[in-house]
């Protein structure tokens, strides 16, 4: 049986025995994980709904998308009940 790799499973086996098998000046050359939003090297990555899209971001960038998406659909409520719209949502 031949068990297909993602190639982030490959990179992580990778790292982890890089980790595990060399000294401290090897890890500073590992790469560490970036949001897809802002650029940002970051510790941990969070997925997060952006756009309609299932994005990998740092926290930071998940809780503004967040408040972002409450704010809009907030407001689209207010448009519609200005507008007397009685339809699904």
């Amino acid at each position: 049986m031949v068990r297909r790799y993602r190639q982030s499973e490959l990179r992580r086996a990778t790292r982890a025995s890089l980790a595990f098998a060399c000294s401290g000046s090897v890890l500073d050359k590992i790469d560490m994980a970036s949001c897809k939003s802002c650029g940002e090297e970051v510790d941990e990555l969070v997925t997060a709904k952006i756009g309609g899209k299932t994005k990998k971001v740092c926290s930071d960038c998940a809780e503004r998308a967040e408040e972002e998406e409450a704010v809009a659909e907030a407001s689209e409520s207010v448009v519609q009940g200005m507008m007397g719209f009685k339809g699904r949502r």
